[in-house]
């Protein structure tokens, strides 16, 4: 996470971890380790990691990786990172980071990974930069941002445009506002990054009960605070708009959405 989101209470990092990571971050870190090789020689860094569900999938198929570090600006993050990983076989370390000036040696990390995070950072270029100077020569960058707007939050914009305004629709749409291809290739190399392979990956975001993953899944978004502020009566307006128009996507009790993402893997310098 990175200034441009905000900075979480350890409750609501929890809820992020409860909610957020099963339904969606974690099939999409799984689907990336599975597709990008790794091995147990690999220095590793995730950087804006969250609650660290990329580094976490890392650790438990390769225990005896080399090193396996998670940065993130906020705290509360971190802090449920540790936690969950206390006990875990694998060793990890967890730092709190700007992006924008790592606090690691230059040419340290042979892959970075980098999931949803790059659309959130306030100056991408510096960042990527950054991200460049610790990566090994042959080293690599993973990077994933969503490459169209989920059709969840496409219709949680739409509810939240009828009910409370467009502004607050536009901003609940944050983490897909940066989805040019073309732009972000040109931002890694001009960070120093070659070799751009572009995949595509469509994962399932599961959410269970209506009525309780919706308002969760509101609680969870950028806006979270702002509809909150409007009230319950507001708030249940909007979770049944959503419920209504999501009847394609039932799976149960919940949910199953498509989402898709480009997965940049570029390389430091020489690739192998």
């Amino acid at each position: 996470m990175t200034r441009e989101t905000y900075q979480l209470t350890n409750q609501a990092a929890q809820i992020y971890e409860s909610q957020k990571v099963p339904a969606m971050f974690r099939p999409l870190a799984e689907a990336t380790v599975n597709l990008i090789q790794v091995d147990a020689t690999d220095h590793v860094l995730d950087v804006a990691c969250g609650t660290g569900i990329l580094a976490r999938v890392v650790g438990e198929k390769f225990p005896g990786i080399q090193r396996l570090v998670g940065s993130d600006l906020n705290q509360g993050m971190l802090d449920v990172a540790r936690t969950l990983t206390a006990a875990e076989s694998y060793k990890s370390e967890w730092y709190a980071a700007d992006v924008g000036s790592l606090p690691f040696d230059s040419q340290t990390f042979s892959i970075c990974f980098c999931q949803q995070g790059l659309q959130f950072f306030p100056d991408k270029e510096k960042a990527l930069s950054e991200v460049h100077r610790v990566i090994k020569p042959d080293g690599r960058l993973v990077l994933s941002v969503w490459s169209e707007i989920s059709p969840l939050f496409a219709i949680l914009a739409e509810a939240l445009e009828q009910h409370i305004g467009t502004a607050i629709a536009e901003r609940s749409l944050a983490p897909f506002a940066f989805r040019n291809q073309e732009h972000i290739e040109n931002l890694l190399t001009g960070a120093g990054f070659t070799d751009h392979k572009i995949h595509t990956l469509t994962v399932e975001r599961r959410i269970g009960p209506a009525y309780d993953s919706i308002p969760a899944e509101i609680a969870g978004n950028p806006v979270g605070v702002e509809v909150a502020e409007q009230g319950p009566k507001v708030l249940d307006l909007i979770v049944q708009r959503v419920i209504n128009n999501l009847s394609s996507y039932r799976a149960g009790e919940g949910f199953s959405i498509p989402q898709t993402t480009f997965l940049f893997e570029t390389w430091a310098g020489t690739p192998r």
